[in-house]
């Protein structure tokens, strides 16, 4: 978990997860730059209030919800750069989740990078919470991580 999101109440319900990928027409080496250099950027946050990140996650045909996201150190592990990522809501906390994972960039072949998120979430609202995920939730999780997915290929691809 990364530091300042820890919960202070008892965690209810089982984790959700979720996992999508895209790909990206690069060299490994050029999003290591980017990765360094301008993540704010790649992720589409902008910083407000001191040191805080938000930006808007949400399926593509609906309205976003504005998340802060707290980016946690970079590892390069055997020809991947990893980035510990968390989203959580600014306001209604209690209608949606909280997202831990890890934004992955694996080179494939030489010119493509696979960019891949891997994350969990607890469905707010407990039982109820946890039947409306399985229902119809779930997928708007899915549909939020391709979004957010989509836009960073985009973002990487109008900054080289």
């Amino acid at each position: 978990m990364l530091s300042g999101y820890e919960d202070t109440e008892e965690i209810e319900g089982s984790a959700t997860f979720v996992y999508d990928f895209a790909y990206l027409e690069a060299r490994l080496v050029d999003v290591d730059k980017v990765v360094d250099s301008n993540i704010e950027q790649l992720i589409g946050a902008a910083v407000v209030a001191g040191d805080s990140l938000v930006t808007k996650v949400g399926p593509k045909s609906l309205p976003k919800k504005t998340v802060e996201v707290q980016v946690g150190d970079v590892r390069r592990v055997r020809g991947s750069i990893l980035l510990p990522i968390c989203w959580a809501p600014i306001s209604a906390s209690y209608m949606f989740p909280k997202l831990e994972g890890e934004l992955e960039f694996t080179e494939t072949d030489p010119g493509n990078v696979r960019v891949s998120l891997r994350g969990s979430y607890r469905a707010p609202l407990g039982a109820l919470g946890e039947r409306m995920d399985k229902m119809v939730m779930h997928r708007m999780a899915e549909s939020t991580v391709r979004n957010f997915l989509g836009r960073v290929v985009d973002r990487f691809s109008k900054s080289s």
